[in-house]
């Protein structure tokens, strides 16, 4: 499912948005995953970071909402995840 996610934010953004400041609020009260391949827990906002900066821009990462949103072309927002049981 987060694979699908990221592939899905790389379509929507990277054409129009190539290039431009974006910032990830990072909101959801410290969600991790688990990343494979290091065996380490990573914040759920670092892979949408990476693939954003892979694809050329310029990412913030903030934990609070700046007031003046202005000088961002974009916003995403991490809001955690439910898995199921």
């Amino acid at each position: 499912m987060f694979k699908e996610v990221l592939i899905l934010c790389a379509l929507l953004i990277s054409g129009p948005l190539h290039g431009k400041e974006i910032l990830l609020w990072d909101m959801d009260n410290g969600a991790t995953i688990s990343h494979v391949p290091s065996r380490r827990r990573l914040g759920t906002e670092r892979p949408v970071a990476e693939c954003l900066e892979r694809l050329g821009h310029r990412v913030t990462v903030l934990r609070r909402l700046p007031e003046n949103l202005s000088k961002y072309d974009a916003v995403f927002i991490t809001l955690g995840y439910l898995a199921p049981s």
